[in-house]
């Protein structure tokens, strides 16, 4: 069989589940985990408080508290900082302070510190909305920080005591320090649990004699000398290895679990050091740690594919009978069939080789497994392209994040023509542009692309659905800045998506100040910018919350719309979105006697902006008689009614009829 015609529907498999993460359903759990790990919602704090031991956090005259206890703390003051050592699992305890307010239906946001700006972070323009309870992960390393954060955090707590909210600063104690910062009633030190309880809290010590695990002397040692965060890595293994056979004893999970752990490198270091394994049987491992979990033969029926690929030799062939066959090669790996289909005897193995490959070979060999993997899924059928991508990406995305190279991902270019695998490509990018270890080497790329003008058209699509989703609820200046340099490009496809992005951010309470202030300052960019803009503008003023309510407190935005406004009525190449967005505010203008006054101010200050007011007045006279037509005053009085107000107010503000 030719790589073109793998078209069998693998999601039919997916209830198979040996080893790991590989088959269609499975294939977007660590996407999907990576995108709600970001999120301060009910399901994210459950979740936490079912995985995470009961915690125990110090206050600063030495005293312990539990994790109710902490919580009320934080109820009664505007911030608290929960300090704990890297991977003691700070991070998660004081999410767990947030239980009591996601019960109460508080909005939760985590704050993103920008490393787009130059120099250390300070704690400058902190956001602080009414009831809202944030949480702040400081930088890791102390020299991120500038030495008066602390002060700038404690004058911060002011601001939100009146607005009925609170703050969360986690961080570690030499961070904290390099902060300026003070230990006072607010400063609690989370307490590590111990790596033995880790495993008991763990689902897997509720369906496994975790005892007998523990009892264990090299998992004692392991648990001895790792983190918490080590220690919850090895409950996952655990719980992933002990599932994979009923008949598992205590030391061959212990076994499989260690060499899990350890990415079986001395085992993958013996097998690529042995030479009996030839270049048949290297190739079969690699695209069987690709693809582990599809049916044997058609794993072996691509192995001929990535050859030609990472061979580096011109003249590769297949060897037909003189060479092994599937049950030597099955044999060579370690791996079985289970009706059919593919999988390693030993629990983590496809990543594991994939990441000793990785790590163990040129550049070269890199690029090209990759180009050869996201090569499988183009000029299939639907379904089974959505499938195999679903599986590459997944695995691609586990090597992208250990090994702290987002790289790979720059091949998922290649699928800017495959439109039914944009979603495919969308939650990668998404998962790992929001993700601690690659997220800022993603979001530049993301940069990159959407302000390089001969990007793929399509890619672009792509880019500003991606920062329309999930990114734009993480980082929404850097979501806007990229739909900025979007709403620029020359094809008014990608322009149109730009529109349906913002529409999209709009329908989010919490992005509508950041939304509505960058939407405006697009408006006096380049032609292109400022068309998008004005079309937006219009889309928006015909939702159910109109810009001018956003604005109305923000000197400084409302009066940069009351320029661009001013302007555009000025401006031939924008008057019929003006009037557009004239039209939709004299209808919002009629929801309450509110949103009338604002129409009203608005009105009468862009006549009165700058100079050309008797132009602004007749162009604006006569979007309140497109509006409303004098032969329809009596099938709509209240129109009609605000219509002759608003011309009246208009007259008395032209400086002719002043004058």
């Amino acid at each position: 069989m030719s790589e073109t015609t793998l078209l069998t529907n693998y999601g039919q498999y997916a209830s198979v589940n040996y080893g790991g993460m590989h088959t269609y359903q499975q294939e977007t759990r660590l996407l999907n985990r990576l995108i709600v790990a970001q999120r301060l919602d009910r399901g994210r704090i459950k979740e936490v408080l079912e995985r995470l031991v009961p915690r125990t956090y110090r206050s600063s005259t030495g005293t312990n508290l539990d994790r109710t206890d902490a919580a009320a703390l934080l109820a009664a003051s505007p911030f608290v900082v929960v300090a704990g050592k890297e991977g003691s699992g700070a991070g998660t305890a004081a999410e767990a302070l947030l239980k009591e307010f996601s019960e109460a239906g508080r909005r939760l946001e985590r704050i993103h510190i920008d490393e787009e700006q130059t120099g250390r972070f300070t704690g400058v323009d902190l956001p602080a909305e009414r009831e809202v309870v944030y949480l702040l992960r400081l930088p890791r390393h102390p020299g991120l920080i500038g030495p008066h954060l602390a002060d700038e955090i404690r004058g911060h707590a002011a601001a939100l005591a009146d607005l009925d909210a609170h703050l969360i600063v986690t961080t570690t104690p030499d961070v904290w320090q390099a902060a300026g910062g003070f230990v006072g009633p607010y400063y609690l030190e989370a307490i590590p649990p111990s790596g033995p309880d880790v495993l008991r809290h763990h689902p897997f010590g509720k369906a496994f004699n975790v005892d007998a695990v523990l009892a264990h002397p090299t998992v004692a040692e392991l648990l001895d000398r790792g983190s918490v965060a080590d220690a919850a890595r090895f409950a996952r293994i655990l719980e992933e290895a002990s599932g994979a056979g009923e008949e598992i004893t205590v030391d061959e999970l212990v076994t499989d679990a260690l060499g899990a752990y350890r990415g079986w490198r001395e085992v993958l270091g013996s097998w690529f050091n042995d030479k009996q394994n030839g270049l048949r049987e290297r190739l079969f491992l690699t695209a069987a740690a690709m693809l582990e979990g599809r049916p044997a033969h058609q794993v072996l029926d691509l192995i001929d594919g990535l050859g030609k690929r990472v061979n580096g030799t011109p003249g590769y062939r297949p060897e037909g009978l003189a060479a092994a066959g599937l049950h030597a090669l099955k044999k060579a790996i370690d791996a079985d069939e289970n009706d059919t289909l593919l999988r390693f005897n030993k629990p983590g193995y496809a990543e594991a080789a994939l990441s000793f490959l990785y790590g163990d070979r040129e550049t070269r060999f890199r690029t090209e497994l990759w180009n050869w993997a996201v090569g499988l899924p183009v000029g299939r059928s639907r379904q089974a392209a959505q499938d195999l991508g679903n599986q590459i990406v997944e695995m691609m995305v586990k090597i992208v994040l250990k090994h702290n190279d987002a790289a790979p991902l720059y091949e998922l270019k290649r699928w800017a023509d495959e439109e039914h695998l944009h979603d495919v490509v969308l939650r990668a990018l998404t998962a790992t542009a929001i993700s601690d270890e690659v997220g800022p080497k993603v979001r530049a790329q993301l940069y990159d692309w959407a302000s390089t003008d001969s990007t793929d058209v399509k890619l672009q699509w792509v880019i500003a659905r991606v920062c329309a989703g999930e990114m734009a609820e993480a980082y929404p200046r850097y979501s806007l800045t990229r739909l900025g340099h979007l709403a620029n490009r020359r094809d008014s496809s990608v322009r149109e998506e730009v529109i349906k992005a913002v529409e999209q951010l709009w329908t989010r309470p919490q992005l509508r100040d950041r939304t509505i202030k960058s939407v405006t300052a697009w408006m006096g960019g380049e032609p292109s910018r400022r068309e998008t803009a004005w079309r937006i503008a219009g889309k928006l003023a015909a939702s159910e919350v109109h810009p001018l309510a956003v604005v109305a407190e923000q000197n400084g935005t409302y009066g940069d719309l009351v320029r661009a406004f001013s302007e555009a009525l000025t401006d031939q190449d924008l008057l019929g979105m003006a009037e557009d967005f004239g039209v939709a505010t004299l209808t919002s203008a009629l929801s309450s006697d509110a949103d009338r006054a604002l129409t009203t101010r608005f009105f009468v200050e862009v006549v009165q902006h700058s100079s050309g007011e008797s132009k602004r007045v007749v162009r604006l006279q006569r979007i309140l008689y497109t509006w409303q037509p004098s032969g329809e005053d009596a099938a709509h009085p209240d129109r009609r009614e605000l219509r002759d107000h608003l011309s009246e107010l208009l007259a008395l503000a032209d400086p002719i009829i002043q004058g």
